[in-house]
């Protein structure tokens, strides 16, 4: 075979494993903690901007990163929280939150001139769960 033929094949391959993620388990959304809120952060397995990860910041402190596919949860106590990512441009959000409720937030990538932006955008439930329940 070619060199062009393997790396055709190569990049064939690469794309339809990204595309297909990893084991059939969907993620579990944990129980709201009493006198918790539960904050879902989740990003959408998607072909656009597959290579990105942006970092989720909580009142300017690093708590975990957004990768292509992926879910993360943070319990945290009633009150207001700010929530930011920046790769070269960044967004952030605001968010009041009462004890015994999950909120989710869904996380996107925008395609930027010389990078990904990070997006995030509170979500309802059933949306939010519908769209999870994709991830593998």
């Amino acid at each position: 075979m070619t060199k062009t033929k393997v790396l055709l094949i190569f990049l064939m391959a690469t794309t339809l494993a990204m595309l297909q993620g990893g084991p059939a388990a969907a993620a579990e959304i944990p129980e709201v903690k009493e006198g918790q809120a539960l904050i879902v952060f989740y990003r959408e397995q998607r072909l656009a901007g597959a290579a990105i990860q942006f970092h989720v910041n909580q009142n300017a402190q690093p708590i975990g990163a957004l990768t292509n596919g992926s879910v993360m949860f943070r319990d945290v106590g009633p009150g207001q929280y700010g929530f930011s990512s920046q790769v070269i441009t960044g967004d952030s959000l605001s968010l009041t939150v009462e004890a015994g409720k999950a909120y989710f937030v869904q996380g996107t990538v925008r395609m930027g001139l010389y990078a990904g932006r990070p997006k995030f955008t509170v979500v309802d439930e059933a949306q939010a769960r519908k769209a999870i329940a994709k991830i593998n």
